[in-house]
């Protein structure tokens, strides 16, 4: 059951950088389901955003409330952002995001966002003003980013890690450079048959309480706020809005063989 529903990635034109906007638009429905009414989601189907919570565990920046003024209705149909006004939303969305120096990008042009648990991470921190130590282990950031939305929205909003897998994979320079939006410059430089890439899945659970549906039980609440088990209980899954976040990427093992290790990934929200 979604209150938002979910898309795949679209290509968009950023000053001319031309790439797919898979976990740029991700983040943005992240950022729309934190902030959406739920209740005018499910009557309407467009939702305000509400950023504007006396809250001290999230403080939104100035720029994303600039952006949000621009764009300040969230639709709950995911075919309005396919086409249209809906396109050129993702679109500034994708420029938003562009060139900060605190997320990790795929291209050298600081566009293209890596599809890494870390940007999901250092948004919550640096737009949403979470107080988050980078130091600490991914889990424990995701702990705390779920507990501040939770008590920011009123209600349930649930995010743990569920799946992580991680292979080395020995890949020649041409198999490399065919997955790469745009190579950067010491690419050129790429004189061994093969190198060693890492080739890593990640799916982060996100379990959003109904507030229109109180069938949930107490017993089978406290399972869900373990985050112990990938298979949710029936009734959970039927009562809370489930969605399971994937994440995938490609980057070099050795991070000193060009300047931008990152060469491909994916993300999408399902």
């Amino acid at each position: 059951m979604k209150f938002l529903e979910t898309t795949e990635c679209i290509e968009i034109n950023n000053h001319g950088k031309v790439y797919t906007d898979c976990m740029e638009f991700s983040l943005l429905r992240f950022i729309q389901m934190i902030f959406s009414s739920e209740k005018e989601i499910n009557s309407e189907g467009l939702s305000n955003y509400y950023t504007d919570v006396n809250h001290d565990l999230i403080e939104v920046h100035p720029d994303l409330k600039s952006y949000i003024e621009r764009f300040p209705k969230i639709y709950k149909d995911s075919n309005y952002y396919l086409e249209g006004e809906g396109a050129r939303e993702r679109e500034e969305w994708a420029k938003f995001v562009s060139d900060r120096s605190y997320f990790e990008y795929y291209r050298p042009d600081g566009a293209e966002l890596f599809t890494n648990l870390y940007n999901i991470i250092i948004i919550c921190k640096e737009l949403l003003g979470m107080k988050l130590d980078l130091e600490d282990s991914e889990p424990d950031n995701i702990r705390i980013i779920s507990k501040n939305i939770s008590e920011y929205r009123g209600s349930k909003f649930q995010m743990y890690i569920g799946y992580k897998e991680k292979d080395t994979l020995d890949l020649p320079v041409a198999k490399i450079l065919s997955f790469v939006s745009k190579p950067q410059p010491d690419f050129e430089t790429l004189d061994k048959p093969k190198y060693s890439v890492i080739s890593k899945r990640t799916i982060l659970h996100l379990i959003i309480e109904n507030t229109n549906d109180d069938k949930l039980s107490s017993k089978e609440d406290n399972i869900l706020l373990s985050g112990s088990s990938l298979e949710l209980p029936k009734k959970a899954k039927e009562s809370n809005y489930v969605y399971n976040w994937n994440l995938y990427e490609v980057y070099f093992k050795n991070d000193k063989v060009v300047s931008n290790k990152f060469i491909t990934g994916h993300s999408v929200i399902m």
